[in-house]
């Protein structure tokens, strides 16, 4: 914070009638030094952000040493206090996890899992790289729109002369691209619906019969009518609509399924969250991803007490300069990671016991005050950053949620609400799955008080489908995974 004075000079005197008079005015205004920005924007930066930054320093400053892992050299009581070796990172959750997930060999790490799921191709990519060969003479634009426009299934259900007007592109060329983009592999990807991923599945393997184009063409009637109805409209032997009935069973409805894992991108922890030797949870920063970074000292002593012009040593005391501010940024940096983390696990301490059914309402403001900081710093702090949990990777943010108050009068996290919608749909009965409504009743009969739209907007918020549309799902996958 800096005073601006300001000071209006003049002569007290009348110029065609105005007076000129001397004063003086006092303002306050914020003003963020370089370093102080700088600073800001450490807090925010990402793990991976952060390494490229830090590594970009260590190539301009002659005085930085990078030093890899903070827990390479640190003293016992940095590592008593938020650090750890990337030892003790490899086996720390092994007492907490289930058997069926211990790792029965010691040479794989969480790097080489990590350089694993990286090294998959995204679907994205390969129906890009597939394009170039397949439709040449395709523009890309057009091909990125029709990739964009898949649903999870791998299938294109959006409306081509609606995308065509929205995209200004000419429906036709629209049309041709997409026919020509339906030969890419898996077999089955930018169909329609079921009947033509089957369809070009069976064509791709040469096993589209009579008889399987016939039950093809009726298959919607399985869903609603049963094998019967299909007999008569194929004008098939029941024996023959059985057989291809179990021909389609060995396709995938779904081409675009073995692309799941790897459109995920892959997600790096700033933190690590285990149990220490009292039984009671702690937070460590990850050893993989954590840079540290030192001042040769030795070099600034030895150039400082050489001759060397003037230019040079102004050159090195400010190069000494901004690498000590940096050493110290990157240590508050991690002092607020750890101490902002370490409240969320304290607040949400019945979650990690419990489940995401105990999760608790929480607001920055509360973390801000626990910690003594501003709530625009706890803001920053969480942005983009992730905790490894014996529950799984979460970022940050994911512990904050807004109130929401139940039949008992008592405040519940709407975060926990939507884990117990997700139950209930996992246990529904899938011949006649639970309407917004049948929800709203059962989370009554729990003590929580909702109305349906909040049920349909925490429902969405999961990406989980209506009743009916779980039905025709539950129906499809029950024909097509026996």
């Amino acid at each position: 914070m800096c005073a601006a004075f300001t000071l209006e000079k003049g002569l007290p005197c009348n110029l065609h009638g105005m007076k000129i008079n001397a004063t003086l005015n006092q303002k306050q205004n914020l003003s963020l030094t370089p370093q102080l920005q700088q600073a800001i924007k450490l807090l925010q930066m990402s793990a991976q952000e952060l390494n490229s930054y830090v590594d970009q320093q260590a190539m301009e400053n002659p005085l930085l040493e990078w030093q890899g892992d903070l827990s390479d050299n640190a003293p016992a009581s940095e590592i008593e206090h938020g650090s750890l070796t990337k030892e003790a990172a490899e086996n720390i959750w092994q007492s907490d996890l289930p058997p069926y997930a211990k790792s029965n060999s010691g040479s794989s790490s969480t790097a080489d899992i990590m350089q694993t799921i990286a090294a998959q191709q995204s679907l994205r990519e390969s129906l890009l790289s597939q394009a170039m060969i397949v439709c040449p003479d395709v523009n890309s634009s057009i091909i990125e729109i029709l990739i964009d426009g898949l649903d999870e299934r791998g299938y294109y259900i959006e409306d081509i002369e609606s995308v065509a007007k929205q995209r200004n592109i000419d429906e036709k060329k629209l049309k041709v691209a997409l026919e020509c983009m339906k030969s890419c592999e898996p077999a089955g990807i930018f169909s329609q619906n079921v009947s033509e991923c089957f369809r070009t599945q069976l064509q791709d393997q040469s096993m589209l019969t009579e008889a399987a184009e016939r039950v093809l063409k009726s298959l919607p009637l399985l869903e609603s009518h049963g094998i019967a109805e299909l007999v008569t409209q194929t004008g098939l032997e029941e024996q023959s609509c059985l057989q291809v009935l179990q021909q389609l069973r060995r396709l995938e409805p779904k081409p675009a399924s073995q692309f799941t894992n790897a459109e995920n991108p892959t997600v790096v922890s700033d933190l690590i969250l285990a149990r220490g030797d009292d039984k009671q949870w702690r937070v460590f920063l990850n050893p993989e991803v954590t840079p540290k970074i030192i001042v040769n000292s030795e070099f600034y002593n030895a150039v400082n007490s050489s001759r060397t012009k003037v230019s040079d040593w102004k050159y090195i005391q400010q190069q000494y300069s901004n690498a000590n501010w940096l050493v110290k940024a990157l240590q508050q940096r991690f002092t607020t990671l750890i101490k902002v983390a370490e409240q969320l696990i304290d607040t949400q301490y019945e979650f990690f016991e419990k489940g995401p059914e105990a999760i608790k309402p929480l607001v920055l403001r509360q973390v801000a005050e626990a910690c003594g900081i501003h709530e625009s710093t706890v803001s920053r702090t969480v942005r983009d950053k992730y905790i490894a949990t014996p529950r799984g990777v979460f970022e940050l943010g994911y512990f904050f949620s807004s109130s929401t108050k139940n039949s008992n009068d008592k405040h519940g996290s709407s975060r926990s609400i939507q884990q117990k919608i997700k139950a209930i749909i996992k246990l529904e009965p899938k011949e006649k799955p639970y309407s917004d409504d049948s929800m709203v009743k059962i989370l009554k009969a729990q003590g929580i008080d909702v109305a349906r739209r909040t049920v349909t907007k925490y429902r969405e918020l999961l990406h989980i489908v209506s009743s009916v549309e779980r039905k025709r799902q539950y129906k499809q996958d029950a024909i097509f995974r026996k």
